[in-house]
């Protein structure tokens, strides 16, 4: 009688694994059903893993690297080629008007600027390799440059943060210099110009960078630092592997995000308050502006809970309203739409301003974590 049921019962639970375990959704895999409120399709565009991607600050269209710089409507499907080249990074401006993005050549970096049109506005030379953008305020680019001399013992690698105004002159000022092994360099190769991450703050006062270091009888590393634009100050708030992804700021300057890249990904409150702890590593995050919705390594959790996993995504990124979010994976683009999302509440300029100070004497050790977070609650 076993002999009989045992290979329909083989065959029920293989069903069951394929129908539960991986599911398909516009040929975007899935382990398990999405909720009902979620809707997937496919979006007609070719793509590379690790070619850049930035959603307008409108949230109605996309800047691309797939195959050449590209901005794409998703709800029109209109397309615009801006350059034949393939950027290694791109960023709108606050306001959405121009695309800033870096085009590498060699050993040297092109930034230039777009209109919104497409029209080339304004170009920079750069020595070393430029695969961070972000557009801070002022406005102004920052661009994290990385410049490698090989020796016969090893690699040295200078970090230096760029601003640059679209026009004129740009300023550098170094962040970082390390030496690393001759088998470190030769193991990680070109990738030791991504370990050089960048994120800035919503109220522009502060960065999040990563920097490598490799101690004589340690592994390498990548140190997570906060540094205070205006100071100068920074600190470490955490470590990672090489292989980590890119940390990130929620939308009030105070919430940090970043993985490991080997066992977790830390939520914080602040340079030293962990809020939660997430079980993955953190080789890609996005997060929508409250951290209401998170995208980790494929994982999709709402409000801390894990509500889908796309086992073959390579990269996520929220729209800046965060109700949809652009899933990289199988050398394509996928558009998950449905999620919702609470919009933070403006500052008015008088709170920001009195926001932006007590951030500085934080980072100037001039008030404690404790007083700072009285004042601030004060000046919400």
């Amino acid at each position: 009688m076993m002999g009989q049921l045992l290979p329909k019962l083989l065959v029920a639970l293989l069903a069951a694994l394929l129908f539960f375990g991986l599911a398909g959704c516009a040929g975007l895999k899935t382990l398990g059903p999405l909720p009902e409120d979620l809707q997937v399709r496919k979006l007609p565009l070719p793509y590379e893993e690790g070619a850049p991607v930035a959603w307008h600050p409108g949230g109605g269209k996309l800047a691309v690297g797939a195959g050449r710089l590209l901005i794409f409507d998703p709800a029109t499907g209109a397309v615009l080629t801006v350059a034949e080249e393939i950027p290694a990074a791109l960023a709108w401006s606050g306001d959405g008007r121009h695309l800033a993005a870096s085009f590498i050549r060699e050993e040297e970096s092109f930034l230039r600027i777009f209109a919104e049109d497409g029209r080339e506005l304004g170009e920079l030379r750069v020595a070393g390799r430029i695969h961070r953008l972000v557009w801070g305020p002022g406005p102004e680019i920052l661009a994290a440059v990385v410049q490698r001399e090989d020796y016969a013992i090893g690699a040295k690698l200078d970090y230096a943060l760029l601003r640059w105004a679209g026009r004129g002159e740009a300023q550098s000022s170094p962040l970082h210099s390390t030496m690393v092994r001759r088998s470190t360099a030769g193991y990680f190769g070109d990738r030791l110009y991504r370990t050089f991450h960048l994120a800035l703050a919503p109220l522009g006062d502060e960065i999040l960078y990563t920097r490598l270091h490799e101690p004589p009888a340690n592994r390498p590393h990548l140190r997570v630092m906060l540094r205070h634009l205006e100071s100068g100050r920074e600190q470490e708030i955490g470590r990672a592997e090489l292989d980590s992804g890119a940390p990130l700021f929620l939308a009030d300057s105070d919430g940090l995000l970043y993985g490991d890249g080997s066992l977790h990904t830390y939520w914080l409150h602040g340079p030293h308050r962990t809020i939660t702890t997430f079980p993955v590593p953190g080789y890609f995050l996005a997060a929508t502006p409250t951290g209401r919705s998170l995208f980790i390594d494929g994982r999709l959790f709402k409000q801390g809970e894990e509500i889908a996993v796309f086992p073959e995504a390579t990269a996520g990124y929220f729209s800046p309203l965060g109700n949809s979010l652009l899933i990289c994976a199988n050398k394509g683009l996928y558009l998950l739409s449905g999620l919702d999302e609470d919009h933070p509440p403006e500052l008015a300029d008088a709170a920001k301003q009195k926001l932006l100070q007590l951030r500085q004497w934080r980072a100037e050790g001039l008030i404690s974590a404790a007083d700072y977070e009285e004042a601030r609650r004060k000046v919400e």
